[in-house]
Order: C-alpha cells, then structure tokens, then sequence
C-alpha cells in the first residue's frame, strides 16, 4: 500500500504491534463478554449449570445486577483502549493533527448517535430496537472499524 511506503522501519514494526494489540483486545473482548452473557443467561433463566469458561470462574459469584455493571464497564474501557489504539495509530501514519481531531469528532459522534439511540428506545417503533442499535454502533466504536474507514479518506486527503 502506497501509505506505508514513506515510513520508517521502526514506524512499520511499531504499527505491526497495534495492529496485534487491536486483534488481541478484540478476541478478548468477544471471550469476556460472551462468557459475561452465559452467566447472566444462567442466572436469569436459572438453567443447572453456567457455560461461562471455567477460566473466568470468579465472575460466577457476580449477581446478575453485578455482572451488568461489569458489562457497562467493560463496554466504555474497550471503547477507549479501541480509540486509543487507533487515535496513536493514525499519529504514526499521518503525523497531522487535523486527521486526529476529525477522528476523535467521528468517535464522539458516534457515541453520541449510540447514547440517542439508547435513551430513545421504545419511543419509535418496537422496544428494544433502540438498544439493539445501539449495541451494534457501541461494537464499532470497540473495534478497529472507524480507523479502517477513515484511513483510505486521510490518504486521499494527504495527496491532494
């Protein structure tokens, strides 16, 4: 990719590194918060035995209550890490503040479109439809997605 051309070695070892932090994060995400959803789904339907991992064992003493508050807290720190990650990632790359700060605005945007969508469930059409949006602009905001489709818009922006 023409993008990476100019850059240094040392910037191409150090973006390889994200780019791992990022898959890493992401799996680990999806583990915990599946397994987070097994233990909630025994604890509501009050089924025999968990599906949660065996390795997350101290999360089986959570009330279903305790393990949405953990839930809550684990949505806004992979959200950060993921903006984060990106925000530095975007640094090494373009060296432009102006790409950096359009970035943190389509962050804020979305976890602003997030938020509406959240509070305003119920209100326009079925209830839980809101949420279920709502979720779904949360898990880009927690993945590497806004960095992926804003960098082909930067590197057409740089050559011009």
């Amino acid at each position: 990719m023409a993008i990476f051309q100019n850059l240094s070695r040392d910037v191409k070892v150090k973006l390889l590194g994200f780019a791992l932090l990022m898959v890493a994060i992401g799996q680990g995400r999806i583990f915990l918060l599946e397994n987070i959803n097994y233990q909630m789904h025994h604890l509501y339907f009050g089924t025999e035995n968990s599906s949660m991992h065996s390795i997350l064992f101290p999360l089986g003493n959570f009330s279903y209550d305790e393990l949405m508050l953990v839930k809550w807290f684990l949505t806004i720190a992979f959200t950060l890490i993921f903006f984060i990650c990106s925000y530095l990632t975007l640094s090494l790359i373009f060296q432009k503040s102006e790409f950096n700060r359009i970035f943190s605005y389509g962050y804020a945007l979305l976890l602003l479109v997030s938020f509406v969508l959240y509070i305003t469930d119920g209100l326009i059409g079925e209830l839980g439809a809101g949420y279920k949006a709502s979720r779904m602009v949360m898990g880009i905001a927690q993945s590497p997605m806004p960095l992926l489709i804003l960098l082909p818009f930067f590197t057409l922006a740089k050559q011009k």
